[in-house]
């Protein structure tokens, strides 16, 4: 209820031909409560180099709409539209696309018109893109671990396809190893200007139909 109370009041779109979320998790340390329910060791970001990124105490999920900028340097904000606590019982990254999921499904307006939702490497998992894709007007992006290993669409050979199992991987894909990598189907390049007056060359590589093993 408050998820669709809130959602009323999110910015009317000017330019921007979609709805925009973001979601990510985030640790609440409870340190000194020994006492606290469910209390565990969640991910916390350090910045001393060299410790452990963990904390004792809860972590939360948090799905936010992304309002369009009045201007192309004006400071980014969010609305959060579902803050959600995250039992040790719980997969985060699935409570949060959940979350996303719900978000959608708050408005007509997002149910009916195209939603873009975007998150971390975590959210790149394929449970996370396989619940996305229960939303027919959602699309997900999410940045890749680089480690990951993508596959191209298997092109089988002319004549008779022999017996067993359709072979449904290519050749792989390793983000770690360029030679691995065919020509792109479509590159974009531009430039930028920073809030410091620093020009920046942005080159886009775009590669269609690419799988993922799960």
């Amino acid at each position: 209820a408050i998820t669709r109370i809130i959602s009323e009041h999110c910015i009317s779109r000017k330019e921007r031909h979609f709805h925009l979320f973001g979601v990510d998790c985030t640790p609440n340390p409870r340190v000194f409560s020994p006492t606290l329910e469910d209390r565990w060791y969640v991910y916390a970001p350090n910045t001393v180099a060299g410790n452990t990124p963990v904390t004792i105490g809860h972590q939360y999920s948090i799905a936010a709409y992304l309002p369009e900028k009045s201007a192309a340097l004006a400071p980014p904000w969010i609305i959060p539209l579902s803050c959600e606590r995250i039992s040790t019982s719980q997969r985060g990254i699935m409570m949060g696309m959940q979350q996303l999921s719900d978000c959608i499904q708050s408005q007509a307006s997002f149910k009916n018109e195209l939603c873009v939702s975007m998150g971390d490497c975590a959210y790149s998992h394929p449970d996370c893109l396989w619940e996305a894709k229960k939303n027919q007007n959602q699309v997900h992006i999410s940045r890749a671990r680089n480690n990951r290993v993508f596959n191209y669409p298997f092109e089988a050979p002319d004549g008779p396809r022999g017996k067993g199992r359709p072979t449904h991987y290519g050749e792989r894909h390793e983000l770690r190893d360029p030679i691995t990598w065919r020509a792109t189907d479509e590159t974009l390049k531009f430039e930028l200007t920073s809030k410091k007056g620093k020009q920046q060359i942005v080159e886009i590589e775009c590669w269609d139909t690419m799988i993922m093993r799960g």
